[in-house]
């Protein structure tokens, strides 16, 4: 099961850093597509990390209840759902909404994963955070080189972020089931739920 955790939470940080490389590489093709001035793109990316920002804080109560597994199960696959919404939005506006929701279930996969990554060190006994940020780097150079080559075929931002979406989507389905419980959410079903949770964090690099 540990060897099984340990690739699932890898992966996750690869799926998040391919969703991203995707994402910054065809910046240029999302402003052709809308004719867009570079401020307004600019006000796309401030609006997805305050999206995240916004999510991190105000949701982190539901995330040290559900724990760093179930927020994964449900904020990956809708990260991927986003990322759909982001690709087929029909006008700025409406991509501005897209990316609210992209940034907001972005923002808690990000730190969902790190928890996740943080039980899953606590279960080997020994620091693995490295290689799962490597994971997440490996993604992202995935995701800009995927970008390069679909702008190479002469393929639009909403085909690259669609096919990237529809990847994601399943992937992120089957990765759930590889994650470990956080261990006072299991320690609590051993006693009745008496213990307490306590909140989820991303542990400190």
């Amino acid at each position: 099961m540990l060897p099984r955790a340990r690739i699932g939470t890898f992966l996750t940080f690869a799926l998040a850093g391919l969703l991203t490389g995707v994402w910054v590489a065809r910046m240029p093709a999302l402003a052709g597509k809308f004719g867009t001035s570079e401020s307004e793109i600019g006000i796309v990316v401030l609006v997805w990390g305050l999206g995240a920002v916004v999510a991190m804080q105000a949701l982190r109560g539901v995330m040290a209840r559900a724990g760093s597994r179930g927020a994964l199960r449900f904020a990956l696959p809708l990260t991927a759902l986003s990322y759909v919404a982001v690709a087929v939005a029909p006008t700025y506006w409406s991509l501005l909404a897209a990316v609210v929701a992209f940034g907001m279930t972005f923002g808690i996969t990000d730190i969902a994963m790190n928890a996740q990554a943080s039980v899953v060190e606590q279960a080997y006994r020994r620091s693995i955070m490295s290689g799962m940020h490597a994971g997440w780097c490996i993604g992202a150079m995935t995701g800009g080189l995927f970008g390069v080559a679909t702008a190479a075929l002469g393929l639009g931002f909403t085909a690259t972020v669609l096919i990237a979406a529809l990847f994601a989507l399943p992937a992120g389905l089957a990765l759930g089931r590889t994650y470990l419980p956080d261990p006072d959410a299991a320690a609590e079903a051993g006693t009745g739920g008496r213990r307490r949770r306590r909140g989820c964090r991303p542990p400190s690099t």
